[in-house]
């Protein structure tokens, strides 16, 4: 039993420490990195272009730097990717609102 949780430690070790891109970018997120952040996520963007949850986050990084038509654009990614995610349609919304544009909103 200590034999399979040392492996598993030591092998998660591993692979978080390669880090994909996605890890990466919520890392440099986590630490306010934000120019980094995005371009990780980008990156798991690539890789995997379905990956909801990478243009969910860099949406929020785009936000917080004030980008919100980079943030609607990702969340727009989300929304026809995962056509039912509630929060992506309200979250769109607030940004719309936030940009000034009231028709969208």
């Amino acid at each position: 039993m200590i034999r399979k949780a040392a492996f598993t430690l030591l092998f998660c070790g591993l692979a978080y420490a390669q880090g994909d891109a996605y890890d990466l970018g919520f890392d440099a997120k986590i630490d306010g990195d934000y120019e980094t952040a995005i371009e990780y996520f980008t990156q798991a963007i690539k890789e995997d272009p379905k990956r909801v949850d990478a243009y969910v986050l860099r949406s929020s990084v785009y936000e917080s730097l004030g980008d919100y038509e980079s943030a609607i654009a990702d969340l727009s990614a989300v929304i026809k990717l995962s056509p039912n995610d509630g929060s992506a349609y309200n979250n769109r919304a607030t940004l719309y609102g936030q940009n000034g544009d009231l028709k969208n909103a």
